[in-house]
């Protein structure tokens, strides 16, 4: 979260506490495939959240530097790494129209490349994340590093397209709240402080996706 270490921690831990009573209860049920997928998804967000209540404690000195080194790359493997091909690989596999899976087909290699992309320019980076007033407080990664001009819409199309385009109810919800907390991401925040904003709100839209794995009585319903 790119509030406080306390709130990525209380909210990396829900996240995950529910992410696991929902995955072992989807187990237990035999449910379908994708609802399994988008299950873990809270799981992951939950990680991401605690990686980064290290990195705020690195800011504070009260965590060693290299732990809190190595956290800040974990998180940013999440935000560019991850995301990108993560949402266009579960809207491949949670969609069951052939028309639409090729579609989402098209946008694995789309976001592979700015996996790729922005990794290159992480690890290229030294990663100094830092939260003064002149970013509202809130963490900044790779504050005056220079990208291509646009790369963040490039970005929220493949993490988010396959999702809001899927016929799955549950995954095409997701996408939107995914898409609309971007939109929102970039109109309130700089774009310095993107990555750990919008992570934040991807968090939080992730948490309903354990709602109906939760209501599922049997293995009839389909999401």
């Amino acid at each position: 979260m790119c509030f406080s270490a306390q709130a990525s921690f209380i909210a990396g831990g829900l996240l995950i506490a529910t992410a696991v009573v929902a995955g072992s209860r989807a187990h237990r049920l035999d449910l379908d495939r994708r609802t399994k997928t988008l299950s873990l998804f809270p799981m992951l967000f939950g990680v991401q959240q605690c990686l980064e209540g290290i990195v705020w404690l690195g800011i504070e000195g009260r965590a060693p530097p290299d732990i809190a080194f190595f956290a800040a790359y974990g998180f940013l493997f999440f935000a560019f790494s991850f995301w990108p091909i993560a949402g266009p690989v579960t809207g491949f596999l949670a969609e069951r129209r052939n028309l639409r899976r090729q579609l989402f087909a098209l946008l694995i290699p789309a976001g592979v490349v700015v996996s790729l992309y922005l990794s290159f320019v992480a690890v290229a980076n030294p990663v100094r994340p830092m939260a003064t007033p002149d970013f509202g407080g809130h963490i900044a990664y790779l504050h005056g590093v220079e990208v291509i001009d646009g790369i963040e819409y490039i970005y929220c199309v493949t993490a988010c397209g396959a999702l809001v385009l899927s016929s799955s109810r549950n995954a095409r919800a997701f996408g939107c709240l995914l898409a609309i907390s971007f939109g929102i991401t970039m109109w309130l925040f700089p774009l310095d402080v993107v990555p750990s904003a919008w992570c934040f709100f991807a968090a939080l839209c992730s948490a309903p996706l354990v709602v109906p794995v939760m209501m599922r009585r049997s293995n009839r319903s389909a999401v």
